[in-house]
């Protein structure tokens, strides 16, 4: 029989919405020190691509004795641009013109001043989302502003072409050497759904070292918390060579990624819930 009273049950309730509602942003927030990363090494790589077009394009401007006028010259004060993950510390580069004249490099990308006043919260899933497409123009435009959708498509294309490689790189890794002790899984809704609503969310996976590195374990279109596309997903890591799952995993909102990882990795803890009786674990959340 049960002995409690109907305040107990209503607080023990509460609690177990805190507690889930608390993981969930942790799995966000570990999601979101990524998407920061990346958009601070990829934006300092765009900016790099932006200055070698223009160094090119202003490459026949010469100097008596045949040396290029127009040459690159350090970088301009930091700058910290505001975004929904966060500050972003950018070096946008300078040039200096040695014939005397006023050709100068300006950031089309990041153009002097510009701050965005209007913060936008769907950069993660804008990141995931221009991973899986290996296009980077979603993911630049909410980082950035819609000002980015009327760069040159030379640089565009450039950008792209980058873009595409590192992903295609990351997609295609070996998995044999990871050893992951935590896993971070969840689900977030897609930023353009393409006329196409069987699929309107993206799975992720995000990893743990024991050295305190995070990684983008996976990524992948969904449907929704099901089984069968959680198992056609570990499946893929396992045809890359993962041998061993994480110590432990996150996962508060996705009970059926947990049931099926318990499946191929059953000595898993799980740490958002006491599923099926399991011992409930803290993972730790070390950025670096």
């Amino acid at each position: 029989m049960d002995s409690l009273t109907p305040i107990e049950r209503n607080s023990m309730t509460m609690s177990s919405r805190t507690q889930s509602a608390g993981a969930q942003t942790q799995v966000l927030s570990v999601l979101q020190h990524l998407v920061n990363e990346a958009a601070t090494r990829f934006l300092a790589l765009a900016l790099e691509t932006e200055l070698r077009g223009f160094l090119l394009a202003h490459a026949d401007i010469r100097l008596e004795d045949g040396s290029q006028a127009v040459v690159r010259n350090g970088y301009l004060p930091p700058r910290i641009l505001r975004t929904s993950v966060g500050g972003i510390r950018v070096r946008v580069p300078r040039t200096r013109d040695r014939s005397g004249g006023s050709t100068n490099f300006t950031s089309a990308l990041v153009p002097p001043y510009h701050t965005r006043s209007r913060l936008d919260a769907r950069l993660p899933e804008a990141w995931l989302q221009s991973c899986l497409t290996q296009d980077p123009q979603l993911f630049l435009s909410i980082l950035l502003g819609e000002h980015v959708k009327k760069l040159p498509p030379l640089l565009v294309n450039e950008l792209a072409s980058q873009w595409s490689l590192q992903w295609r790189l990351w997609s295609e890794r070996s998995l044999t050497t990871s050893m992951h002790l935590c896993w971070w899984a969840g689900l977030l809704p897609r930023v353009l759904k393409d006329g196409e609503d069987d699929e309107p969310y993206l799975a992720f996976i995000v990893g743990l070292y024991e050295d305190g590195r995070h990684e983008l374990v996976h990524v992948a279109r969904s449907s929704g918390d099901l089984e069968p596309e959680w198992s056609d997903l570990l499946a893929q890591l396992r045809r890359r060579g993962l041998r061993k799952g994480p110590q432990l995993t996150h996962a508060p909102q996705t009970p059926a990624f947990v049931r099926t990882l318990l499946q191929i990795f059953p000595d898993t803890l799980i740490g958002s819930e006491p599923w099926g009786g399991r011992e409930r674990v803290e993972p730790p959340l070390r950025v670096v």
